[in-house]
């Protein structure tokens, strides 16, 4: 066991990143990419290439792979691109094996042939898959098991089936198949319906399933990205006794269920995984997928009403209500036990937001008490949300609810024309204004101007900032840019930052007036120059001129640096647009001045006449930060103040809590356009941007290093799913006294704590909790409370009288130590005096003859991300411990 981050791998199934391009220098980047994400082997679509030279590029791309190779020439008669001669594709798939691939994928329809060719020359060490596709169904398990036993008799080494879901319960069939093969085999199911076949294949056996680099960059329709599979689902910790969970829903791709649930599997050790369900027939979907191991589901729009004359017990809340939203399985019989949380979850929520926004006090009663609440939708959601206000002594107006609740109907012509209360509350639990049409609403938007509104279990964007986010564009070419601009809109952006400087080739007046008529999001030109950190090397006259050109052609803002600023806004003064705003930037690339420094420089910025000013200045150490924030929150014009590098981190997340009026953030992970930048979608989906207001709370984790930590992907969406206002980040700590002493505002509410300060935290609380003072360690608590966790006194452990051998003397070790102390084991290096047992060396160590079943716990820093196959000690010797 260790403190660190190695990988557990439970299951032997292999991840397949599709590589496709246009060339194969552009599959050289793709590929090094897919070994980076985590990938075990490259699928090269050689169908995809715009220009192929066999001999040449396939030992260009089998000598310069990073991963081992899968080659596949797909004919558009089975789904690929190629439309040529059909002897020549498969002498081409000859020549790969003839060169070094590791497997070439052939269609059933060829298979004889191409394996007949082969057999006296092929390597042993590649494999030929036989590959069948389905795009319209999935047939019956008899007839999948005929097909199986076809491609075995072309003489396969791995046989793969791909069909389409129309149904989820298709995907049981191809499950059927894979976990009573006797050969190594593919099974996967086309579509978002067989999402799970991706997934579930490590459960069942499959031999490799497909992630790909980006969402939506697929060579087969469903597949998700190798993120996703390694973060989200934990495909690695996924085996055969693995229990499923998932949300039931139609639609169901926008749920963040998944990232909460499986963060908590995981932090608990729990074998478990939690997917997306999209399900059609709730009833046929529970029949089929009957077995104990699919343990559990929670149940969204449409099913929850249809989900309780599907379960074998019904609580009797969520009988009153007639909708249940979580349905468990018993473990003992099988039977289905079906509840209802919405009531509860959603109206806390609702008073909790009520209370906030309207200081009205929690002591006594609800504050829906007395409110007219209104619901819009009649399903299960609507149910649970008038049942649960009618408990709270509101007065119900809900449309064909209110007679089973009790109160008055209303239909939403009425309510257009009705005339709403002061503080009257309007809930939406339909699916209007769910992803990807988060801006629609059921109503028009002026009824509701006097009343509280709550996008009740849909989902619907709530914004506490104004705070915009930027994406940096920065491409070879003008087509390139527009692509890239394309994406940064679907991520979430609200607007993009055009690079000019990045461009190979630009022709000013030209290339300007297409990137404005192709952006699909308002424009901020910078041409920034290698002086100031950017990659123009030319002469000024001409970069200033552009940026005037840009301008007049219709730019939404200008990025100029301060040392030209005034001369530049002198020379558009009369002729730029008030549409037009010109932001003014200074870098500093080796430290954060001072608070009195850094307000002397917005003064200077703004006597230029900036429209906004913009200071970026890099983080020697995380309270160099905390000066930013005290600039942005207390300007009187807008600002954009950011910290480069990583311990800046937070001046990205939140500036949309101190004010700040926009941050960058990246289409892709590294590639940035300046030091620290996260990507749109961490800073969407990881830290909850847009919820993150004045108010918000600020929690933790510190330590050294930090990026590797899932913490925040668990605390957040905790956060967000019980609707607290707070945010949690990664925090990249030197000095951890300096640290608290710089935050020391209430609004920084908590932190975990980690290597290397575990120790250090004890001195720096006003109080320790009783066991943490015993280890001389602080893991986590509030501002002035330390405490510890890790260790625990439960009767009857495993470990009893084992020989425990703890290697690390730091805060992680001595909880370690201590814990098992506690349940009765023996010794522990370094620290054994501490707690009571004998001390060994590592020197002794490697010469020692461990115990059965003894236990060697690695709670140092070797070993953790990005050196996760780094040990303290040799792996020989690994080998003889548990």
């Amino acid at each position: 066991m260790e403190d660190g981050t190695r990988e557990i791998r439970n299951n032997t199934t292999l991840i397949c990143v599709p590589i496709m391009a246009d060339s194969v220098d552009d599959m050289l980047v793709a590929m090094a990419r897919a070994k980076s994400s985590g990938a075990d082997l490259v699928e090269i679509r050689l169908d995809s290439l715009n220009r192929f030279t066999p001999r040449e590029d396939l030992k260009t791309l089998v000598k310069s792979s990073p991963l081992p190779t899968l080659f596949t020439y797909r004919p558009k008669w089975e789904g690929g691109q190629y439309d040529g001669d059909d002897h020549h594709r498969l002498d081409v798939l000859r020549l790969a094996v003839e060169f070094g691939a590791d497997y070439v994928d052939v269609e059933l329809q060829v298979a004889c042939r191409f394996i007949d060719s082969v057999r006296g020359w092929k390597p042993a060490n590649c494999r030929v898959i036989v590959s069948s596709r389905n795009y319209q169904n999935t047939p019956s398990v008899e007839e999948l098991g005929n097909l199986v036993a076809m491609i075995q008799a072309t003489g396969a080494d791995i046989v793969k089936i791909a069909t389409t879901a129309l149904d989820i319960t298709d995907v049981a069939r191809i499950f059927r198949i894979t976990v009573h093969s006797q050969v190594p085999i593919i099974g996967i199911v086309m579509g978002e319906r067989g999402l799970i076949s991706r997934i579930l294949c490590a459960k069942f056996g499959g031999y490799l399933t497909f992630g790909s680099l980006e969402s939506g960059v697929v060579s087969a329709p469903g597949q998700p990205t190798i993120k996703d599979l390694l973060n989200l689902y934990n495909f690695r910790q996924i085996g055969p006794d693995t229990k499923v969970y998932g949300v039931c829903g139609k639609p169901i791709g926008h749920s963040k269920s998944p990232l909460l649930y499986n963060e908590a599997f995981t932090s608990a050790s729990f074998n478990g995984v939690y997917v997306h369900l999209l399900v059609d027939d709730i009833a046929k979907f529970l029949q089929t997928y009957s077995s104990t191991d699919f343990e559990g589901f929670s149940v969204g729009i449409p099913h929850k009403e249809a989900a309780v004359k599907c379960c074998d017990e019904v609580d009797p809340v969520a009988k009153s209500i007639g909708a249940v939203n979580c349905i468990v399985r018993r473990q003992s019989d099988g039977k289905l036990f079906g509840l209802n949380t919405d009531y509860f979850g959603a109206i806390s929520a609702i008073e909790d937001g009520l209370r906030g926004s309207q200081d009205v006090s929690d002591k006594v009663g609800s504050p829906l008490a007395g409110k007219l609440f209104v619901v819009i939708g009649a399903g299960g959601a609507g149910k649970a949300l008038a049942y649960g206000a009618k408990g709270k002594g509101a007065r119900i107006r809900a449309k064909k609810l209110a007679g089973i609740v009790g109160g008055d109907a209303t239909s939403l012509a009425d309510l257009e024309n009705f005339h709403p209360e002061d503080g009257m509350i309007l809930a939406n639990t339909t699916s209007v204004g769910m992803q990807p049409k988060v801006d629609e609403t059921p109503i028009a938007k002026s009824p509701s101007s006097s009343a509280v509104a709550v996008e009740a279990m849909g989902g619907g964007v709530i914004r506490r900032n104004p705070t915009l986010i930027c994406a940096p564009i920065m491409g070879d070419s003008v087509d390139e840019m527009a692509v890239n601009m394309t994406k940064a809109k679907t991520a979430g952006a609200d607007l993009v930052e055009i690079r000019l400087d990045s461009l190979k080739s630009f022709t000013p007046r030209a290339d300007l007036k297409t990137l404005i008529n192709r952006s699909p999001l308002p424009t901020l030109f910078t041409y920034r120059p290698a002086w100031e950190g950017g990659q123009y090397d030319g002469d000024e006259p001409t970069r200033l001129d552009a940026l005037r050109l840009a301008i007049e052609s219709g730019a939404d803002y200008v990025d100029v640096e301060l040392q030209v600023a005034r001369e530049f806004i002198d020379s558009i003064r009369a002729s730029k647009p008030a549409s037009c705003r010109v932001i003014v930037s200074s870098h500093n690339y080796q430290s954060t001045p001072s608070v009195e420094e850094l307000g002397n420089l917005v003064a200077r910025i703004q006597s230029t006449g900036a429209d906004i000013v913009k200071i970026a200045t890099t983080a020697v150490d995380i309270t160099d930060v905390a000066r930013i924030f005290q600039i942005t929150v207390h300007s009187q014009v807008p600002i954009i103040g950011l910290v480069m590098g990583e311990r800046g981190l937070i001046s990205r997340i939140l500036c949309a809590k101190f004010g700040g009026y926009l941050t960058f953030g990246t289409l892709e992970s590294g590639v940035v356009s300046a030091p620290g930048q996260p990507t749109i979608k961490d800073l969407l989906d990881l830290y909850n941007f847009r919820l993150i207001g004045p108010d918000t709370k600020v929690y933790g984790i510190i330590g050294k290093p930090v990026g590797h930590s899932k913490s925040p992907i668990l605390y957040n969406e905790a956060f967000k799913s019980v609707d607290f206002n707070g945010v949690f980040v990664h925090l990249l700590v030197d000095d951890l006294a300096k640290f608290f002493h710089t935050y020391s505002s209430v609004d920084f509410a908590g932190f975990s704590c980690t290597i290397p300060h575990k120790e250090t935290a004890v001195n720096c609380c006003d109080e320790v909790d009783p066991v943490a003072k015993v280890l001389l360690t602080a893991s986590s608590g509030d501002r002035v409370m330390g405490s510890s966790q890790n260790g625990s006194n439960t009767v009857g452990s495993p470990l009893a009288g084992k020989l425990f051998v703890v290697i690390g003397a730091g805060g992680a070790g001595k909880a370690l130590a201590y814990g098992a102390k506690e349940k009765g084991a023996r010794r522990a290096k370094e620290i054994a005096v501490a707690v009571g047992g004998d001390a060994i060396s590592l020197a002794d160590l490697e010469n020692f003859l461990p115990e059965d079943g003894m236990v060697l716990a690695n709670t140092t820093s070797i070993g953790m991300q990005p050196k996760v196959d780094e040990t303290p000690i040799s792996k020989n010797l690994q080998s003889k411990y548990c």
